[in-house]
C-alpha cells in the first residue's frame, strides 16, 4: 500500500469492540497503533463508517486521535474509490482557475501543412471495447523481404508545454489511475478524448516510429518524424482476432483488412524474435470487477487473444527504436529500466520448484533462463499462474531512469517508454526529447539530473498508482465475498507463511488468510515453504488444492478469514 506523507495522518473504519462499549478507529493501514480512540462527539460518527484524522499520541494499542473527515459516498464501488484516493493522496480534481477545457477542438491547418502527411494510409486503433483514449495507431505493409510497420502515437507534447500549468499537474499526477468505472487522468478529458486521442475519420498529430522489420523479426531501420494520420477505424481485441481466427467481418475496407494480414505476419516474426533472444511472457490472470448500480456483480477473468499480443509487440518494438534513436543522436532517453532479479528471493522459488520436480538452474543471471524455467514450470506446476506470479514477486521493479540499465524481463539493452504520453508522464518526457532532435527548438534541453529527478518520481506516482488499483480491487472483491460468509470455496494455496495459508478462492481471485490454529489439530513445523504437522504428518505447500469456508470478511481492508472445511 501507499506511504502517507504525514505519519500522523490515519484512516480507518469505525468499530466498537466485544469486550467495551467504545468506539475506536482500526485502521486501514498496518502500523504502531492497532485501535485509535476517540471521541465520538468530535464528529457523527456511526460503527461501519470509514474516516480520516490524525493522532494526538501514537502509543502502540492505546492510541488516541481525531476525526476530520467521514467519508460518504453513495454506494461501495465510490466509497472504495473515494477512500484509496485519499490514501495515497492522488490529486484527482483540477487546480482552481485552471480550464481542463482551455484546449483546441479541432487540428489546426497550419500545423499539418509543416507536417508528413500521412492520411491516406489505413492506420487503425486496436483497444478494447471500453477504451475512452487511443494513443496509439498501427499500419503494415508487406514488403516482400520483409514489412513496414508503423506506429503512430498521440502528438501530446504538442498541447502540453514544459513547465505550463497543465504541465505540472499532469507531472504531479504521474500517470492515469484505472479503476472500476472511473478513470483519473494524467491529463483533462479534452485532451485525452479528445484532440489527442487518435478518434477515426479525425486529423491528428502524431509522433511516427516508421520501421523495416526483417523476415527475422528483427528491426532492420527506423525514422521518427512529426506527423498528421487520420485513423479509417477504431477497432477491439476481439474483433481483430475473430477476423484473423474466423474471418468475421472487420470494420473498415480493404486495405484496412490488408493492413492487418500483414501486421499478424509481421507479428508472427516479431514474437519469435522475441523468444529467440529470451523475452519471458508471464502469463498471470487480469480481470475485471462487473459492476451494476454502484455495486460489485461478479469477478471475471480478462481473455487475451493474439491481438492484444500483437498490438504489445508493435509498441515494444517501437519503444525499443525511439531509445536506441536518442543514443544515435547522443541524447539520454528516460529509460524504462528492469534489473535482474534478486538472487536470494530467487533462490527460495527455485528451491521449491526444484522439490515439485521442476528443473531448475543453480541461480537466474541471463533472461533466457527464466523464460525456459517458466516453460517447464507450466508442465509442472497446476495451476502454473501461482508460481509464475511468485517468480514475478522476486524480481525487481521495473523503473525510470536516465541509465542504461537494461529490461531483463524482455531480454532487451535498451528501452524507453514511447507509446502511451497520454496516459503516462515518462512517455511525454521521452516525445519531448525525440522532437528536440527533430529540430523542435522551443524544447529546452533536459538534463541528466533532471531526467533522474523525473524518473525517481514518476516511479513513485506509478507505485501510488498501482497501490490505488490494488486496494480498490481488494475492497471490492472482499465486498462481494461479504454476504457469503459461512459458505465453502474451493481453493489453491497461493503462499505458505509460519502464520498459516493464503489461499487463492476459485472464481474470485482473490486470497484469504487460513490462519494456522484453523488447520487441524497438530503443532505445524514452518520450513522450505511448506507447514508440516509433526504428529499427522499433513503438509501444506503452494499449488495445493483445498476446501476451505469463509468464517470472516473486513471489506475495506479486503481481509478474509478461512478455515478449512
Amino acid at each position: 500500500m501507499a506511504v502517507v506523507a504525514n505519519q500522523n495522518r490515519f484512516f480507518g473504519e469505525v468499530v466498537r469492540l466485544a469486550r467495551r462499549k467504545d468506539l475506536v478507529i482500526v485502521p486501514l493501514e498496518q502500523g504502531n497503533a492497532r485501535e485509535i480512540y476517540v471521541n465520538p462527539h468530535d464528529r457523527q460518527v456511526n460503527i461501519g463508517d470509514i474516516v480520516a484524522g490524525y493522532l494526538l499520541n501514537n502509543v502502540g494499542a492505546r492510541s488516541r486521535g481525531r476525526i476530520d473527515r467521514v467519508f460518504h459516498a453513495e454506494n461501495v464501488v465510490n466509497l472504495a474509490i473515494e477512500v484509496a484516493l485519499a490514501v495515497a493522496d492522488v490529486p484527482h480534481s483540477w487546480p482552481k482557475g485552471m480550464d481542463p477545457w482551455n484546449v483546441p477542438g479541432e487540428v489546426d491547418e497550419d500545423t499539418v501543412s509543416a507536417r508528413v502527411d500521412l492520411r491516406d494510409l489505413p492506420f487503425v486503433t486496436v483497444d478494447g471495447a471500453d477504451a475512452r483514449d487511443f494513443d496509439d495507431a498501427v499500419y503494415c505493409e508487406s514488403t516482400g523481404d520483409g514489412w513496414r510497420l508503423a506506429v503512430a502515437i498521440a502528438d501530446v507534447a504538442h498541447y502540453v508545454q514544459i513547465g505550463s500549468e497543465l504541465d505540472m499537474e499532469a507531472a504531479k499526477r504521474g500517470t492515469s489511475v484505472y479503476l472500476p468505472g472511473k478513470v483519473v487522468p494524467m491529463l483533462p478529458p479534452a485532451l485525452s478524448n479528445g484532440i489527442c486521442s487518435l478518434n477515426p475519420n479525425q486529423d491528428r498529430l502524431v509522433l511516427v516510429c516508421d520501421m523495416q522489420v526483417g523476415a527475422s523479426g528483427d528491426v532492420l531501420r527506423s525514422t521518427f518524424s512529426e506527423a498528421v494520420i487520420r485513423s479509417h477505424s477504431r477497432m477491439t481485441y476481439r474483433e481483430v482476432a475473430g477476423f484473423l481466427r474466423f474471418g468475421e467481418t472487420l470494420p473498415g475496407g480493404t486495405a484496412v483488412r490488408d493492413s492487418i494480414i500483414a501486421f499478424h505476419d509481421v507479428y508472427n516474426a516479431l514474437s519469435k524474435a522475441a523468444q529467440t533472444r529470451g523475452s519471458v511472457d508471464f502469463k498471470t490472470v487480469e480481470t475485471y470487477i462487473e459492476i451494476e448500480h454502484g455495486r460489485p456483480q461478479h469477478v471475471r477473468p480478462i481473455e487475451r487473444n493474439n491481438a492484444h499480443r500483437m498490438i504489445e509487440l508493435a509498441m515494444i518494438a517501437a519503444n525499443v527504436q525511439a531509445a536506441e534513436f536518442l543514443e544515435l543522436h547522443k541524447v539520454t532517453p528516460l529509460y524504462r529500466a528492469h534489473e535482474p532479479p534478486d538472487a536470494w528471493g530467487m533462490r527460495q522459488i527455485l528451491d521449491r520448484l526444484a522439490r515439485r520436480g521442476v528443473s531448475v538452474p543453480a541461480r537466474i543471471e541471463k533472461p533466457k533462463q527464466l523464460q525456459r524455467l517458466v516453460y517447464d514450470l507450466r508442465k509442472v506446476c497446476k495451476p502454473p499462474h501461482i508460481w509464475e506470479v511468485m517468480l514475478l514477486s522476486a524480481m525487481e521493479q521495473a523503473h525510470y531512469a536516465p541509465r542504461k540499465l537494461g529490461h531483463f524481463g524482455l531480454a532487451l539493452n535498451s528501452y524507453a517508454h514511447f507509446t502511451s504520453p497520454i496516459r503516462r508522464y515518462p512517455d511525454l518526457v521521452v516525445h519531448r526529447l525525440i522532437k528536440r532532435v527533430l529540430g523542435d527548438t522551443e524544447l529546452p534541453e533536459i538534463t541528466f539530473n533532471e531526467l533522474e529527478d523525473v524518473g525517481i518520481r514518476m516511479s513513485s506516482n506509478e507505485r501510488r498508482a498501482i497501490s490505488v488499483e490494488r486496494r480498490v480491487d481488494g475492497w471490492l472483491k472482499a465486498s462481494l465475498l461479504k454476504s457469503k460468509v459461512g459458505e465453502r470455496f474451493r481453493g489453491v494455496v497461493a503462499g505458505v507463511r509460519d502464520f498459516g495459508l493464503f489461499v487463492e478462492l476459485d472464481d474470485y481471485y482473490t486470497s484469504g488468510l487460513l490462519h494456522v490454529s484453523n488447520l487441524p489439530d497438530d503443532y505445524y513445523s514452518f520450513f522450505g515453504g511448506e507447514l508440516r504437522g509433526e504428529s499427522n504428518g499433513r503438509v501444506f505447500r503452494v499449488g495445493d488444492r483445498v476446501r476451505t469456508r469463509l468464517i470472516d470478511v473486513q471489506a475495506p481492508t479486503a481481509k478474509l478469514s478461512l478455515e478449512l472445511a
